[in-house]
């Protein structure tokens, strides 16, 4: 019996230990560069995934910094110095690009050479998966997409 509750707690434990949250940063056009606010951590180009343990948000009282979108025309948009994502769900930020800021041609035609990149290797990765599923001993008849 106590063999039992040992695994049952350090199962618990584990799953506490593993638990995220997630905030996904778009932005619109697509393509910005997301920073923190300062500049100084860079996430990558919208969008982006950015974990929070856990432990780590509880040290912060819930709260994430702030977000910075930098185009490639040098247009530039920010969130609110602080967040407060929902520890279960997330949050989902949307940066958009001032209208006001020149260069918008260019942010567009970076933004359509994202989304074609993206369309190219989802095609590929289907093309793999089909394959895959032809190639196994009776996969013809699982397959999950015609």
């Amino acid at each position: 019996m106590r063999l039992r509750n040992l695994f049952a707690a350090l199962f618990v434990c584990q799953l506490a230990a593993g638990c995220s949250t997630y905030v996904t940063v778009e932005s619109r056009p697509e393509g910005a560069r997301i920073t923190d606010l300062t500049g100084s951590v860079e996430y990558g180009i919208a969008p982006v995934e950015v974990q929070y343990p856990t432990d780590d948000l509880e040290a912060r009282g819930g709260k994430i910094p702030g977000f910075r979108a930098t185009w490639p025309s040098g247009a530039k948009a920010e969130t609110a110095a602080e967040l407060v994502p929902d520890p279960k769900r997330g949050l989902t930020v949307t940066l958009e690009r001032p209208k006001e800021a020149p260069g918008y041609e260019k942010d567009l035609e970076f933004a359509l050479e994202r989304a074609s990149e993206r369309a190219k290797r989802a095609e590929a990765e289907r093309d793999r998966m089909e394959l895959y599923l032809d190639s196994r001993p009776y996969g013809f008849w699982f397959r999950p997409f015609p």
